[in-house]
């Protein structure tokens, strides 16, 4: 990122300071979701050491060292108290860090944190006379905390890679002139001005100038999106050609980037079921294994009146095996894999639960306009019956004048008359799945689907040509309908059937538009299932009845453009935004957010996230099977401690590396 730039001192900027966060403070926040697994497992001191450790030179030299230590006084003959120093020496030498690590753990209360566990097994064995084994317990230990410490490297590295995406600065307009400030600091209304090269700051209008975005940054798309006077600017793009003046819709913390990028989080309510069973069976685990250790050490030789080495030995086993490294930084390593490869692609999960909701959907459900085709629709014929076609265009596009439906787009565009003044239009009234009625010209005017002639009772053929229709009503009589097409998005058939390649069993498409209308593009589509004519509360009933007959284990993914079918995918198990980086309210209500328009995203999402909870359920299932049989192993005393660690380290060392695959999809 560029350098941090403190706030003018200017009377435009006084108190703004307070009114958000500060650039640091962002990056602490980003920052601290490395150490947050931890933390949830009570480890706070050990979240804040471990990223000092890893495979660095220092750290791959003094273990190396130790293991040459270990060897040269293991081979020199020496006896009694001087073998005893000198493993003493070696073992302080190799497990120096952990021992200062595990007397701070002990003084702020952290009895189960591994440096305190496996310090005690290596003091246990040192006690039995089992030098070489104190020492290997440390530098095993070490090796595993270095391999830990790699992962949550690739962690942090991933999110400042992720964190230089948030704007540094904005060039914000002044009465005195122009100043440098942070994007927190800048009030809505304010106009801000964007150079070429520099990222726009936050989201706002264009109110001076044109220009090309580069919106690659969140929607991962080549092609530049154009912007002018009128046009809406979303932060975290690139602009690419000439200056331009942007009046500011949205403060910074509800901008389109800062909500994106703080969607991409593994902590809290965001954790995916998978990755709280790993952090409840790795509470579960290490108490259980510590006690089942110090019983096995105790009982037998007190039953038997015998045999404490052996039995302690094996107790020492329990103790070492009784940390779960490979649960607690494997599973949510593979969630931010799948989360950061997402959003490489332009596809935003709200954290780890919405990402495993994700895999296990098996019915997707599409709203028609925006999901399915673009969403531009363009007037292709006026049929009127009682009036001119301009006269029947104008006094559609005058009720829809103040609606931002792509249908109130097109005949906006379509109408060559200037529209009369707002005022002059009167009792504009949104009917709900029907369409808008208006006063104008002492007229009511009513615009919309067939349901308004229903309401009206009013039987007309539907017209022969495919396509949607708009009928107008003027004081309660039909004059003239409206043809509209809306073209199917390039590569929507090659989506639906990636689907279904990736699992999908049912895929349903809901519209408004007429019976129709709707089976045409259904079937070019081939959609397992169409509904037709729906109004908003219809489309409401719709979900919650394929909610209702899903199959269990499974989900409904519901898929939608704009904000207008917000209330039916907030009933549906993952809601998806198509073309996100257009509706900024629909990332906060999304659980997917797919930023650009290309509808081929949608299989990579699928696979993206089934590949990752399958990588973390094979990494569960893989520690507690090698755990379970090392430990019955162990308390049969068929393995040696020196044997079982290395197991663990090598069961760490695979779901790691297994996890940091989920970075490259």
């Amino acid at each position: 990122m560029g350098k941090h730039v403190a706030p003018p001192k200017n009377k435009h900027l006084k108190g703004r300071e307070k009114q958000g966060r500060s650039l640091p403070d962002l990056r602490a926040q980003i920052k601290d979701i490395l150490h947050k697994d931890l933390k949830d497992l009570g480890l706070e001191k050990m979240a804040r050491r471990r990223h000092q450790r890893g495979f660095t030179a220092p750290e791959v030299l003094q273990i190396g060292a130790s293991s040459v230590l270990m060897l040269l006084v293991w081979l020199i003959p020496t006896t009694g108290w001087l073998r005893v120093l000198t493993f003493a020496a070696a073992a302080i030498f190799a497990g120096l860090p952990i021992i200062l690590d595990a007397a701070e753990s002990l003084v702020n209360g952290e009895l189960l944190e591994s440096d305190v566990l496996m310090t005690l097994g290596a003091v246990a064995a040192f006690c039995i006379k089992e030098y070489p084994t104190a020492i290997f317990i440390m530098i095993i230990h070490r090796v595993a905390l270095a391999v830990e410490a790699y992962a949550l490297s690739e962690k942090q590295r991933y999110l400042e890679g992720i964190r230089s995406v948030l704007p540094d600065e904005a060039c914000l307009e002044t009465a005195e002139g122009t100043e440098r400030t942070q994007p927190q600091n800048v009030n809505v209304g304010d106009i801000v001005i964007v150079s070429p090269g520099e990222k726009v700051p936050l989201d706002g209008v264009v109110t001076e100038g044109i220009s090309a975005l580069d919106t690659s940054p969140l929607t991962a798309e080549t092609a530049p999106r154009t912007v002018a006077a009128g046009s809406i600017a979303v932060s975290g793009c690139i602009n690419l050609t000439n200056t331009i003046k942007i009046r500011v819709m949205r403060p910074f913390e509800e901008s389109t980037v800062y909500s994106a990028l703080n969607m991409i989080s593994t902590e809290g309510k965001k954790r995916s079921d998978t990755e709280k069973q790993a952090f409840g069976a790795a509470r579960l685990i290490t108490p259980l294994a510590l006690l089942l250790g110090i019983l096995l050490a105790v009982i037998p030789p007190l039953a038997s009146g015998g045999g404490w080495t052996e039995w302690i030995r094996r107790g020492i086993l329990f103790i070492c095996l009784s940390c779960s490294l490979s649960l607690t930084a494997s599973v949510p390593l593979a969630f931010l894999g799948g989360l950061g490869s997402a959003a490489r692609w332009g596809i935003f999960a709200n954290g780890g639960v919405s990402l495993e909701k994700l895999s296990r959907a098996e019915t997707f459900v599409f709203e028609k306009t925006g999901a399915v085709t673009e969403g531009r629709f363009t007037v292709v014929d006026v049929v009127s019956e009682k009036m001119s076609e301009e006269e029947l265009l104008f006094l559609a596009a005058a009720a829809e004048s103040r609606s931002n439906h792509p249908i109130a787009q097109a005949l906006r565009l379509a109408c060559e008359r200037e529209l009369p003044e707002e005022d002059s239009i009167l009792e504009i009234e949104e009917l709900p799945g029907q369409g808008v009625s208006a006063l104008i010209g002492g007229r009511h005017v009513a615009v919309g689907n067939s349901l308004i002639l229903d309401d009206h009772e009013i039987e007309i053929k539907n017209p022969p040509r495919s396509g949607t229709v708009i009928y107008v009503l003027v004081d309660g009589i039909y004059v003239g309908h409206i043809l509209l097409t809306d073209k199917v998005k390039e590569g929507a058939f090659d989506a639906i059937e990636g689907l279904r390649a990736n699992g999908v069993t049912n895929t349903v498409m809901f519209t408004g538009d007429v019976r129709a209308v709707a089976r045409s593009v259904a079937a070019s589509l081939n959609f397992d299932m169409v509904k037709p004519e729906l109004t908003p509360k219809a489309k409401i009933s719709a979900v919650e009845y394929l909610m209702a007959t899903k199959g269990s284990g499974t989900s409904l993914a519901f898929v939608c453009a704009g904000i207008s079918d917000l209330p039916a995918m907030e009933r549906a198990d993952v809601g998806i935004a198509m073309g996100a980086l257009r509706y900024g309210n629909a990332l906060a209500e999304a659980e997917v957010s797919v930023m650009g328009d290309d509808i081929r995203r949608l299989p990579l999402a699928l696979r993206i996230s089934r590949s990752v909870r399958r990588t973390a359920l094979n990494n569960i299932l893989v520690s507690l099977a090698a755990k379970a049989a090392l430990l019955l192993l162990g308390a049969l005393g068929i393995v040696s401690i020196w044997f079982a660690m290395l197991c663990e380290l090598i069961v760490l060392c695979y779901t790691v590396f297994l996890s940091l695959k989920t970075f490259n999809y």
